[in-house]
């Protein structure tokens, strides 16, 4: 498989995963009124990343059209990449902010944020031509970051609910 190839599947993976995560949203806050934050952010979360995961798969394919390839490609692709790689660790960060009580809603969202911050890192060394040189890994890395970030918080949005009805359920017992 190609590396464009790869881009355009996932691409397609991210288009999946904005939509299943809007389907189920809005079968799960249809009733709801007490929507919380926490709750909203990580939606967020899901949409803005495979959407932009999405958006930015077509960009080496859209550079390839006009003829740019090889080191230049991956060079302009890693410069694009860094600027909205850490707009996107910014705004989730000021999503969550206030959601960050427990313990573990602020570890989860320090190892998310982690590997963000590891992926836009990658992308600024392929650009500055330090331990990577203009090549495609650290910019397909940030797409297969932010895919299993998106994914991840998807599975949480699906299963925390039947969780919590389970134990819920497993205590009145």
């Amino acid at each position: 498989m190609d590396v464009l190839e790869m881009f355009a599947l996932l691409a397609e993976l991210n288009v999946a995963i904005a939509g299943f995560a809007g389907i189920v949203s809005a079968f799960r806050f249809r009733d709801e009124s007490n929507i919380k934050r926490g709750q909203v952010a990580a939606l967020t979360v899901i949409v803005q990343l495979s959407l932009v995961v999405a958006l930015f798969s077509g960009l080496p394919l859209l550079l390839s059209a006009f003829g740019v390839s090889g080191n230049s490609l991956w060079l302009m692709c890693s410069i694009v990449a860094v600027p909205v790689g850490s707009g996107l660790i910014y705004t989730n960060r000021q999503n969550f902010r206030r959601s960050l009580q427990d313990r573990k809603a602020r570890l989860i969202h320090i190892f998310v944020q982690s590997i963000s911050f590891i992926a836009v890192l990658a992308n600024v060394l392929n650009a500055v031509n330090i331990l990577f040189h203009s090549e495609p890994g650290p910019y397909l890395l940030a797409g297969i970051v932010m895919s299993g970030i998106a994914g991840w918080m998807f599975i949480r949005l699906l299963l925390n609910p039947l969780w919590k009805l389970v134990r819920e359920n497993e205590a009145r017992e």
